[in-house]
């Protein structure tokens, strides 16, 4: 989806100044080309805001499910197994975050990860050593 958002911006940048300038040299369909550009340009805010929005959402919804992985090895001396664990179902994990995960590795360090929001393929993965997000483009 981030590529296509990519194209539409980079054809309305081209679109709108030729649209205001025929705007101005043919009287006659300023109306309709002003709502056409009113039209694109509205669209356009809603879909980056849309994705703006689900962006903040889910990572906020991400770092809770991070803490409480941390907080869980503070307590108990080692990371969860599964989430199940902690009381957390991969349905309801699946229902916050989206395409998400959580497994142990064999030498007990732990991966988190989530789809990220605006493109397909790409996910951003914590690392709990540094408490970060990490974008990871595949």
């Amino acid at each position: 989806m981030g590529i296509a958002v990519v194209f539409l911006l980079l054809a309305l940048l081209f679109w709108i100044p030729y649209s205001f300038y025929t705007m101005f040299r043919r009287p006659d369909i300023r109306y309709t080309q002003l709502s056409s550009v009113s039209i694109w340009v509205v669209a356009f805010a809603v879909i980056v805001g849309d994705h703006y929005h689900l962006h903040k959402t889910t990572r906020q919804n991400a770092n809770k499910i991070a803490m409480a992985i941390t907080h869980f090895s503070d307590t108990h001396g080692h990371y969860p197994a599964t989430l199940d664990e902690m009381g957390i179902t991969h349905d309801h994990l699946v229902e916050k975050l989206g395409l998400s995960g959580y497994f142990l590795r064999d030498n007990g360090r732990p991966d988190f990860y989530y789809a990220v929001t605006f493109t397909v393929f790409d996910t951003y993965k914590y690392n709990f050593s540094e408490k970060t997000w990490v974008y990871d483009a595949d």
